[in-house]
């Protein structure tokens, strides 16, 4: 009896030791899936906005420095690009960036610069016989010391929203 226990043990030892895996050495093989890898996509960032200021060459040197000044200063409060120029072309009128145009005398055809530009908004100072409406503002010409201070406050108010 009890070496049909021994048998009995022994057979199912070696009936439970064949069940096992076999031990390999060969690396698993990688099963291929259908996962979708992410493809990287560009987003256009915003470009800056464009402020520009329209001074004649001949105009006083101190109050184109302070016309300077002051509207500097506006632009970089509100986070636009500065650039003052003598006259505006019809690229810059195309520019999609372009936001503030400010413009001494003399005309040099505003009027038709705002209507060509509808994204910007314009500033006459100091020019005669131009009707303000749509994306044309205007200050009057007169003689008050007071109209940098006001420009400063106006153009303040077009810049921020």
């Amino acid at each position: 009896m009890k070496l049909k226990i021994t048998l009995f043990i022994l057979l199912c030892t070696i009936l439970l030791g064949a069940c096992g895996q076999a031990a390999t050495n060969a690396a698993p093989t990688a099963i291929p899936t259908n996962t979708l890898i992410p493809t990287a996509t560009f987003t256009a960032t915003p470009s800056t906005p464009l402020a520009i200021l329209v001074v004649p060459a001949d105009l006083d040197q101190s109050l184109s420095t302070l016309y300077q000044n002051t509207v500097y200063a506006l632009a970089q409060q509100s986070g636009f690009r500065f650039q003052v120029r003598n006259t505006l072309l019809a690229s810059d009128l195309t520019d999609s960036t372009l936001k503030i145009v400010v413009v001494f005398p003399p005309d040099n055809g505003v009027a038709t610069w705002a209507s060509s530009a509808p994204q910007a908004q314009f500033l006459a100072v100091n020019i005669p016989n131009l009707t303000a409406g749509g994306n044309l503002s205007t200050l009057s010409p007169n003689q008050q010391i007071e109209i940098p201070a006001f420009m400063a406050g106006y153009i303040g108010a077009m810049i921020t929203e």
